[in-house]
């Protein structure tokens, strides 16, 4: 049986959790459930204030079932002695946005980077963990330019960040990195450093959309196998760094879809395709489209928000985790009734490697819609949008 599967009969008679990915950011919300089920599998993060961003782990051999996120102006984590002195929680001492940081099911601090200072006084937006486990696709703001976000990746091993777009990107632009996936035994250990900008060699240059030029990629990451998708004025642009003179490629979009937005390409794991959704209000659509010039997006699911790939670690075959609601819920999360009535996550095989494309029937995953993503070694959901949680298989 595969995973996915058996997480879907496992899950009908569980406690679950609701995943919200969007960021909600005009105020600090505290009002959340002061005395959590201290058995559940439900592990509250950063209890009492508010995270967006929530990203799934995609590093079984440093997080597993962890997850990435931003705060805002208040944060409660249980904070190692090691970090203590320079990681501050208090008022005052957190801006919004000011870090990234990874938490595990007991709310512990396991991996965190503050603001480099060539993103003076602004905020990080939009983390995603890329295909590749030690790799994170972040947006940028500088203080004082409005609606301009540099295009950022940051490598977790050695807290070096590379800018791959010179802010010609906007707040909405959800980046999303592709490199090829290296086995477990390859994924590098984890220096306790300071964030630093990475230097390549010669000067980096940014053609006129931005975007850095292919011998700063190929020096930074080892190889020219490398993809970036984003989005910007409604349109997803991918750039493929393989190519002989790499460029921003954008991609049809769907038709009769005025007036929805764009949001969150993720690519696949072959690094070929994307799942995306387009959202009206609380409505969304899920497609998948191939990352090439002229094609054609495919409906994946109506509704369908935030869709996920998933590889199932012991079958091997390629899903898509989506949810048919757009939150926030707006209750305790031991208090939101599991029978769909909030809404419900979903997962459908997906089929990409023949000749032939399939999009498998619609399964039920949980009573509830999840939005963030599953982790890669398919052991933990994670959420956040006014609450963050970590649910535990």
């Amino acid at each position: 049986m595969n995973r996915l599967k058996l997480l879907s009969e496992v899950l009908a008679i569980a406690s679950m959790v609701f995943l919200l990915n969007n960021c909600y950011e005009p105020e600090q919300m505290v009002s959340v459930n002061p005395n959590p089920p201290t058995e559940s599998k439900i592990k509250p993060i950063n209890v009492g204030a508010q995270i967006c961003n929530p990203s799934a782990s995609n590093n079984p051999r440093h997080f597993e079932g962890q997850m990435l996120w931003l705060g805002f102006d208040q944060l409660s984590v249980n904070v190692p002695a090691k970090w203590a002195s320079e990681y501050k929680t208090g008022a005052g001492e957190v801006i919004q946005h000011d870090r990234l940081q990874i938490t595990d099911e007991t709310n512990t601090l396991t991996w965190y980077m503050m603001k480099p200072d060539f993103i003076t006084g602004a905020q990080f937006q939009d983390p995603e963990w890329s295909t590749h486990p030690d790799y994170i696709a972040v947006l940028g703001q500088k203080a004082g330019i409005g609606d301009i976000w540099g295009g950022y990746v940051a490598r977790i091993s050695d807290k070096k960040i590379l800018k791959f777009n010179d802010n010609k990107l906007a707040g909405v632009s959800t980046p999303h990195l592709w490199l090829p996936e290296p086995d477990a035994s390859a994924i590098p250990d984890l220096q306790d450093v300071a964030t630093t900008q990475f230097t390549p060699s010669n000067a980096a240059s940014f053609d006129s959309d931005g975007n850095v030029d292919k011998a700063t990629v190929q020096e930074f990451f080892g190889t020219d196998s490398v993809k970036i998708v984003y989005v910007l004025n409604e349109f997803i642009y991918f750039i493929d760094y393989s190519q002989a003179s790499p460029a921003a490629v954008k991609l049809n979009v769907p038709a009769d879809k005025e007036g929805y937005k764009v949001e969150s390409p993720m690519i696949s794991p072959n690094g070929e395709w994307i799942a995306y959704h387009y959202r009206l209000a609380e409505d969304g659509i899920a497609y998948i489209q191939k990352l090439e010039a002229n094609s054609s997006p495919i409906l994946a699911s109506s509704p369908g928000t935030d869709p996920h790939w998933f590889v199932d670690p012991d079958s091997r075959e390629l899903f898509l985790i989506y949810a048919d609601a757009v939150g926030p819920l707006g209750a305790y999360l031991d208090e939101v009734p599991q029978d769909g009535s909030e809404g419900n996550t979903y997962y459908r095989l997906i089929n990409l490697n023949s000749s032939w494309r399939r999009v498998g029937e619609e399964n039920l995953l949980l009573g509830l819609p999840f939005q963030g993503g599953i982790t890669k070694d398919g052991t933990a959901l994670v959420t956040g949008y006014q609450w963050a949680y970590i649910y535990l298989f």
